[in-house]
């Protein structure tokens, strides 16, 4: 072995131990340059006494867990995983590099020069190595890894399959020594790992789909109770304005006989007025819907906008998409700056939403939708069309519902 060699086992080893400080526990220094030396000294070992790299893989597996171990009172299968896919980094950057290099060369990239390509191919893996496991380091701190144990223990077994198909046939492919019984473990190795890699993968649909269920349903409940309570709010209201019409008739009557009409007609007026805001109600058993509709409403009106709502719809969890709900309140928030009466048609035909808005308008100017309008119609690959005619805009929007 020459210096070169030591050198790179080295970096190697320490590349190795900076992932176990950060992952794996080994928090004393002495323990981590204890785990840099032995990883250096069976990496040496290995490439000067026993060639076969599948063996220094699984050698280097058992030492990066043996010394988490000293660190942890009890081993855990994600444990064994964190101390398993650094490992599976290493392959991977060693494959890249023989890639990346294979690839240069035929497009005659790589300058010529008298150092030999297995040293330029092993500078390029242990840069990329580097540089995976920081991009590991940086995307663990965003997500959360909570699966049961089996689901470890199928993550773990695919993971050291992957480790010892891939050994074996880098081993051969950098040696040029293919033969069957390694091709046939490798193959053998790749069919088991992706089975279970499949059935993890259902499983992890199924319990996907049952917790999006829990979701909604309690969804469903928090704003069903929201609707309650605004429902309830109403009654009161109305139960008020019913006692308050004995006092409107007494004062009817007054203006009657002071032959004070207008004075009456203006009292009727106001009364009826009271009245307005409880004359549109949204109520589709779609609680998330009909939550954001009432007070989308209440808001056109108190901005002083006629409003009438048709809304005609079937119970379904497409109503339960925020994407959709923020699309329909995206375009009734930038008609509202303009609108002096305001229609809106909501129905579906078979698997399709349909959404109809008529504004009348005292201004000319002509409406133009933000980026995130836009970002919501390519998500809901809704077909919309706008058309002025003298003094009304009619937008009109079909999607399907997913």
């Amino acid at each position: 072995m020459s210096a070169f060699d030591y050198i790179i086992n080295i970096i190697e080893s320490s590349i190795i131990g900076l992932y176990s400080y950060k992952f794996l526990n080994i928090k004393d220094m002495k323990k981590l340059i204890l785990l840099i030396i032995t990883l250096f000294i069976e990496i040496s070992l290995c490439n000067i006494y026993i060639p076969t790299g599948w063996i220094l893989t699984i050698l280097m597996v058992f030492t990066v867990i043996l010394w988490g171990k000293l660190n942890l009172n009890n081993i855990t299968i994600e444990f064994l995983f964190m101390s398993i896919i650094v490992i599976v980094f290493d392959m991977i950057a060693n494959i890249l590099a023989m890639a990346i290099y294979v690839l240069l060369d035929s497009l005659q990239l790589i300058l010529e020069t008298n150092i030999p390509s297995i040293v330029i191919m092993t500078i390029f893996s242990k840069i990329i190595f580097l540089s995976i496991v920081l991009l590991f380091a940086n995307y663990y701190k965003s997500i959360e890894m909570k699966l049961d144990r089996k689901k470890w223990s199928s993550i773990v077994l695919v993971l050291f399959l992957l480790l010892l198909s891939g050994g074996i046939l880098i081993q051969d492919l950098s040696l040029n020594n293919l033969n069957e019984r390694n091709t046939l473990i490798s193959i053998l190795s790749i069919v088991v790992a992706s089975f279970l890699i499949l059935r993890v993968y259902n499983k992890l649909l199924i319990e996907n789909e049952e917790k999006m269920k829990v979701i909604l349903k309690n969804k469903e409940i928090k704003y069903k109770k929201a609707n309650y309570d605004l429902i309830s709010k109403m009654c009161e209201d109305i139960s008020n304005l019913q006692h308050y019409l004995r006092y409107i008739l007494m004062m009817e009557q007054g203006c009657i006989e002071k032959h004070e009409y207008e004075k009456g007609l203006e009292l009727i007026k106001t009364y009826l007025d009271k009245f307005d805001k409880f004359k549109i109600i949204v109520n589709t058993n779609n609680p998330y819907f009909d939550f954001n509709m009432n007070n989308m409403i209440s808001e056109l009106k108190e901005y002083g906008i006629d409003v009438n709502v048709i809304v005609a719809i079937s119970q379904n969890d497409f109503y339960f998409n925020n994407e959709y709900i923020e699309y329909i309140l995206n375009i009734l928030k930038t008609y509202k700056a303009i609108a002096t009466k305001m229609t809106i048609n909501i129905q579906e035909n078979k698997k399709d939403n349909l959404i109809n808005i008529v504004v009348q308008s005292n201004s000319n100017k002509k409406i133009i939708f933000d980026k995130r309008f836009r970002v919501l119609a390519e998500t809901f690959n809704a077909q919309y069309v706008v058309k002025y005619v003298d003094n009304l805009i009619v937008f009109k929007s079909i999607q399907e519902m997913m």
